[in-house]
């Protein structure tokens, strides 16, 4: 019995601990203000952690990002079909919450 609790410790043992870390926020047009529904919305942290998710209707979006121990920061980023990639949010990683608001430039059009 105690070489089963043992090797299960050992198996746990390779798994750094991770903080979860909630992100909320919207995206919006950056020249009608109007919400963009599914747009992608991505977080990395500084230590390459990733966590993804979609905009609503309304241009809400939710995710639950899991950082290992110590990890400070990440990026925030949100893109759809259209628009240019938003620039990258930089996200203080702490005990606040973080409600972040993207913006996205519509693409020039390239009609003539």
């Amino acid at each position: 019995m105690l070489g089963l609790i043992a090797w299960l410790a050992a198996c746990g043992s390779d798994a750094e601990p991770a903080d979860r870390f909630e992100i909320t926020g919207s995206v919006r047009d950056a020249r009608s203000n109007a919400p963009i529904a599914k747009a992608d919305v991505s977080f990395v942290s500084d230590a390459l952690d990733q966590a993804e998710a979609a905009s609503d209707a309304d241009g809400h979006f939710s995710l639950s990002a899991d950082v290992r121990e110590g990890v400070l920061f990440g990026t925030l980023r949100a893109s759809a079909a259209g628009y240019e990639t938003s620039v990258a949010h930089s996200v203080y990683l702490d005990s606040q919450p973080h409600v972040i608001a993207l913006e996205l430039t519509p693409k020039a059009s390239t009609s003539k």
